[in-house]
């Protein structure tokens, strides 16, 4: 189940404004930054184990591919399919 900001509010049990407001001066970045960079990390160990993009995308809680690579660029600073390539270069390691 995918972790939203409403989610995460409940099981802490905060309302939403109050969790943003918190994350962010503890944090130092906003929940729905945080996220996205816990989802892209999650794709990047996926991919690396050797599941094509589109299933680590999607199995990340990423629903569009091309929000999916632009958010992987801007965290990893390489595209989903290039480091695909390397992961394949090197065999695959599913597990």
């Amino acid at each position: 189940e995918p972790w939203t900001i409403s989610t995460l509010a409940s099981a802490v049990g905060l309302s939403e404004s109050k969790l943003k407001l918190g994350f962010r001066e503890i944090v130092g970045r906003s929940v729905r930054e945080h996220l996205r960079e816990a989802r892209v990390d999650h794709a990047s160990v996926l991919i690396e184990q050797g599941h094509t993009v589109t299933e680590s995308a999607l199995a990340s809680g990423f629903q569009s591919l091309s929000h999916f690579s632009k958010a992987f660029r801007q965290i990893k600073g390489v595209y989903p399919r290039e480091l695909s390539k390397v992961a394949s270069r090197k065999g695959p390691r599913r597990s």
